[in-house]
């Protein structure tokens, strides 16, 4: 999606990510399309973190090495390595989100996607997007926030139960 009225064709990309659902709708002159869907930030919740742990480093190292190992196509060249040393996490089938979710809580950060998709880890309040929304440059805009759309996978781990039975027989 672009945010360029008049320029053809418009280069300034708002958002990017995953058409899941294209209605259409309306009246002869007030046909309206309208489109559902995720960011790449989604990508993050599809796929899991194996078991894995991770001892005295810094948070944004292993939030490299998370997004290296576990994700495709999303880079990490904004991700900020932050002061706060992580003395020991671990992660057993994690959906990515939740365990850079789980870092960016213990060092104070934020993260995101951008349009390049680029993970961008950085700490709170220094970043700022210079873009403005207001009547001179949006016409119309709704935001719904769904998670019933979202599944994960289940792992079950077990191990034996040993039972004593008795039984006696009279004759």
């Amino acid at each position: 999606i672009f945010a360029d009225i008049g320029i053809n064709p418009p280069i300034t990309k708002i958002f990017k990510g995953i058409i899941e659902n294209i209605d259409f709708g309306g009246e002869e002159t007030g046909e309206k399309i309208t489109l559902s869907g995720r960011d790449y930030t989604a990508r993050l919740m599809d796929r899991t973190i194996e078991p894995e742990v991770y001892t005295n480093l810094l948070a944004g190292s292993i939030v490299k090495d998370i997004v290296n190992k576990y994700t495709n196509n999303i880079t990490f060249n904004n991700v900020d390595d932050s002061p706060t040393t992580i003395a020991r996490i671990s992660f057993n089938h994690t959906p990515v989100y939740d365990g850079i979710k789980q870092l960016a809580d213990l060092a104070e950060y934020f993260f995101y996607i951008d349009t390049n998709n680029d993970l961008h880890f950085k700490e709170k309040s220094t970043v700022s997007s210079n873009l403005t929304f207001n009547s001179g440059n949006t016409i119309n805009a709704e935001f719904r926030e769904e998670r019933d759309s979202v599944f994960n996978e289940v792992w079950i781990y077990g191990d034996r139960y040993l039972d004593n039975f008795q039984e006696t027989f009279t004759a």
